[in-house]
């Protein structure tokens, strides 16, 4: 629906409403009302065809009486701008719906595995590394009732376990105080630890387990949990190189380079991790040369460019994708130095007998021919000048 009221200084207020109704996409009811003047009208569509009706007059003071009006009109698709517009607009809803589906998948393979992993640990009497998995599946799906039921029933496991082992190490004890003391240190200990390692603070938490260790040498709880630590780790160590190697093929250089660094941190004496890096390292180094050669390649500034290829190239002496940049480059700035064929530098050979010879002509025709087919050979360009210079001394 749509109501004005229009007024001006030399006419008096005029009301102007009009409404429509639409059903079902496929036929419209309307009606107008300009001051002292009504109109109706309707419409259908069908496929592409719209037929429009309306009665009424077209002047608010009578001047012309009411008519009857038919109009067609006719949708013959979007523009090209617009088609290729809306296809973009589709893709990228594509693709991130496929992110999305893909991100959930991954999230539902680590509930169902940690599950698993969680309920056999249980079994086995493994208490800690159950816990850690149920607290895993806990991160990504708070609301998990079964498992923060047994993440729960873990950690009760836990503590009566630490409870059994405590009492029987101080009814064993010659020195009752002494071995009280040790329990409540290797508790404080064994809790910060757990504490760390639900943060991923994987370094802290050893030092804290290893800790409690030093006051209870045979506590199996704590050997779990050096143990679930170390799994952990290693697991986590493999999950940041492989974001690494996603952000660096997303073009994310610096991230990856972080990221990478993050799992050294973790595995310091992982040579294969180490030599991971420096590779990395290697390319982004690279890329980057390329990147800024290639700039100065296009503002025409071969020397510049020249120079950062140049320098990618000491990097990767072996990459003939670099050694075609920096011809390319010396070919703009005029002293490429192309190698002949065999039958080519054989024409060659014989142009210098004939120079040698005092045939400068001779030599300059060979050499010329020659020139179109190695235009920017440097022992080439040199032969030719020197032969022209001696035409000309002639």
């Amino acid at each position: 629906m749509a109501l004005d009221l229009h007024t001006t200084k030399y006419e008096g207020m005029a009301i102007l409403f009009g409404t429509e109704y639409l059903f079902r996409d496929f036929g419209t009811v309307r009606l107008g009302y300009d001051n002292s003047s009504f109109a109706i009208g309707a419409g259908v569509k069908y496929s592409f065809v719209t037929i429009d009706y309306s009665f009424g007059s077209t002047m608010s003071d009578g001047e012309f009486p009411p008519t009857h009006r038919f109009s067609f009109s006719f949708d013959i698709g979007k523009s090209r701008e617009e088609l290729f517009v809306k296809a973009e607009r589709e893709r990228i809803e594509r693709e991130k719906e496929l992110v999305a589906r893909t991100k959930e998948e991954e999230r539902q393979n680590l509930i169902t595995e940690s599950m698993n992993k969680g309920q056999d640990y249980l079994t086995e009497g493994r208490y800690f590394d159950a816990y850690s998995e149920f607290q895993q599946v806990v991160s990504v799906d708070p609301f998990n009732k079964r498992a923060n039921v047994l993440m729960d029933s873990a950690n009760t496991l836990i503590q009566m376990e630490f409870a059994k082992r405590e009492q029987e190490a101080i009814s064993s004890a010659i020195d009752k105080q002494v071995a009280e003391e040790n329990q409540k240190y290797v508790q404080e200990h064994f809790a910060k630890g757990n504490a760390y390692l639900q943060n991923k603070r994987f370094t802290d938490a050893l030092i804290e387990f290893n800790m409690a260790l030093e006051r209870s040498p045979d506590n199996s709880l704590v050997l779990q949990a050096i143990q679930s630590t170390n799994r952990q780790m290693q697991e986590e160590v493999r999950r940041l190189i492989t974001r690494g190697r996603e952000e660096f093929s997303n073009g994310n250089y610096s991230e990856a380079i972080i990221i990478l660094n993050e799992a050294l941190v973790l595995s310091p004496e992982d040579a294969r991790l180490k030599e991971e890096i420096r590779t990395l390292a290697t390319r982004i180094k690279i890329q980057q040369f390329v990147q800024r050669a290639l700039q100065y390649y296009d503002l025409g500034q071969f020397e510049e460019a020249l120079a950062q290829f140049e320098e990618a190239l000491k990097l990767d002496p072996s990459n003939q994708r670099l050694r075609d940049y920096v011809e390319r480059t010396k070919a703009g700035m005029g002293i490429t130095d192309q190698t002949m064929d065999q039958e080519s530098e054989r024409r060659y050979i014989e142009g210098v007998d004939l120079f040698l010879a005092g045939r400068y002509q001779d030599a300059l025709k060979i050499w010329r021919e020659l020139e179109q087919k190695y235009p920017y050979n440097k022992k080439l360009q040199d032969a030719i000048k020197s032969a022209e210079d001696r035409v000309k001394t002639q």
